[in-house]
Formats: C-alpha cells, sequence, structure tokens
C-alpha cells in the first residue's frame, strides 16, 4: 500500500512509518518545514510537493498527525487552529478523495467536566483549540473512508514534560522529589506513544468509518504513578502540598476495542522503566 503521514517528525509518526515498514508498505512522510528522517520512510515531501502530486501516486490511506497544539494557549485566537487542524484535512480529502482518511484528535474535544469518557460522550469543547479539533473531525466525515482517533495524555520516551507521567519522571531524577497537589488521587488515562502508532494502523487498516478512542491500559491517580515511579527509584521523596481541584476523568473504550480487537501493549510500569533508562 501507498500509505503518507503528515507530520512525519512526530513521534507518534515515526513509530507509525515503523509499523508500516514492517507490512511491507510503500510510505511517504510528509513535512511543513523542518525535517528530521527516520529509517522507515521511502520518501519525503514538504507540503507543496504532497499537493502537486507530480508522480500521480495513489494513495491507500493518509494519516494526518500533523496538528497545531498552542501550548498553554489553548483559547487565544490563532489562525493556525483553523489553518491546519480545520482547512487542511478538508484539502487533503478533496484532492484525494479515494484515500483512507485518518485524523488524529484529542479527547479535548469533551469539556473535561464528565467523570466518565467513552466513544458515545458528547462533546462539548470548552477553549479555541478544542473547537478547532472537533470542527477539523466533522471535515474528516466528509471523506468515503475515514477514521477519527481521540487520544488521551501522551506520554514516553523522547516525549517533553507536558504530561504528567514524563514531568514526574523529571522531577524524581533531577530533584529526587515528586511534589503532589492534594492528595494525589485526581485519576486521568495516560497511553504510551506506541500504543497510539497501534491504535493509528489498526484504524488505518480498518474497514470501519467512525470515530475511535485511543487509551493506555488503566485509568491512575497521581498518587499511584507517584509510586510506580519510586518502586524503580527507591530514594524517591513524595510531597503532598495545598489542593487539587482538577476532576478525576475515568475513561472506557469498549467499542473501539471491539472494533478494532486491539488493546494496549505497554503498561504504565513498562512506560516509566523505558523512559527512566532512556534520560
Amino acid at each position: 500500500m501507498n500509505i503518507a503521514i503528515f507530520g512525519i517528525n512526530h513521534i507518534i509518526s515515526v513509530s507509525l512509518a515503523q509499523i508500516h515498514y514492517m507490512n511491507n508498505d510503500k510510505i511517504y512522510g510528509v513535512y511543513r518545514s523542518h525535517l528530521s528522517k527516520n529509517e522507515y520512510c521511502d520518501i519525503y515531501l514538504n507540503n507543496s510537493n504532497f499537493f502537486a502530486n507530480e508522480e500521480r501516486i495513489n494513495f491507500d490511506v493518509i494519516y494526518f498527525i500533523a496538528g497545531f497544539v498552542p501550548r498553554g494557549a489553548y483559547n487565544v485566537a490563532d489562525g493556525r487552529l483553523n489553518e491546519i487542524n480545520v482547512n487542511l484535512p478538508k484539502r487533503i480529502i478533496d484532492q484525494f478523495p479515494n484515500a483512507r482518511f485518518v485524523y488524529l484528535s484529542s479527547v479535548a474535544v469533551y469539556d473535561g467536566q464528565q467523570d466518565k469518557i467513552d466513544e458515545n460522550t458528547v462533546c462539548k469543547p470548552a477553549n479555541l483549540y478544542a473547537k478547532s479539533k472537533l470542527d477539523g473531525e466533522m471535515n474528516t466525515k466528509s471523506a468515503k473512508s475515514y477514521g477519527i482517533m481521540r487520544m488521551t495524555s501522551l506520554y514516553g520516551e523522547g516525549i517533553g514534560d507536558n504530561n504528567f507521567i514524563n514531568r514526574a519522571i523529571s522531577q524524581a531524577i533531577n530533584k529526587n522529589i515528586i511534589i503532589l497537589f492534594g492528595n494525589g488521587e485526581r485519576k486521568q488515562n495516560y497511553i504510551h506513544f506506541q500504543d497510539a502508532a497501534h491504535y493509528l494502523f489498526a484504524i488505518g487498516t480498518s474497514l470501519n468509518n467512525g470515530i475511535f478512542l485511543a487509551l493506555g491500559e488503566g485509568n491512575y491517580s497521581n498518587k499511584e504513578i507517584a509510586l510506580k515511579i519510586k518502586s524503580f527509584v527507591p530514594t524517591l521523596n513524595i510531597k503532598y502540598v495545598g489542593s487539587d481541584d482538577t476532576p478525576s476523568i475515568l475513561y472506557f473504550n469498549n467499542i473501539t476495542t471491539e472494533k478494532l480487537e486491539y488493546t494496549p501493549q505497554v503498561s504504565v510500569n513498562e512506560g516509566i522503566k523505558r523512559i527512566l533508562n532512556n534520560v
């Protein structure tokens, strides 16, 4: 199959390319400006060359990983939200109507106030970023063959500290302490980037159109994560301060599991171990 991956520099994209490489597919890595090559892509195209399509490539699957995430400014107006998250997917679908289109979305499309979330939970985006992802989903549904993957908090080796697990491990390594707010009982779901890639592959090769919820292997509290890290770093101190008013959210994806026949393979324990081994 001819596979195009928009946003080839992303760590998920590299893992996804590896999976398709093992499947003997031809992989086209698409990038906007900066390019970090990997060993799995056959051809690299910038956005302009992709749309020019001078070789008249018939893509079987196009993955859209290249979303714009305004870190720390989720409710600030930015033209890139619509340009990249909403309009670019529609342009791809219009130009390559016969390809299966897979859009990487986010659980941000929910308002974050529900205590339990599954594939049927009503979306109520609470900021401009979340709205742009939901609008991108709507455009994705115009494709003849499509899959939308909503993903929880991504973590893993080589990922920055914008998630609790990577951030807590950085604290443990650099300061030998993890600071938890309140009693540390707030729960969340974390997905390792390799599992995210396998979910995407399963969606890309599925015959089902629809929305899929990609989760890690369990819902864990901050305290549980800290104790798991401490099991690898016995001298680690865990300190509780102040309060935490952020609600716990429990995620369930029975529908996705049944349709894709995939369950996450990287446990949180294993994911933490891999991060520590790659520091």
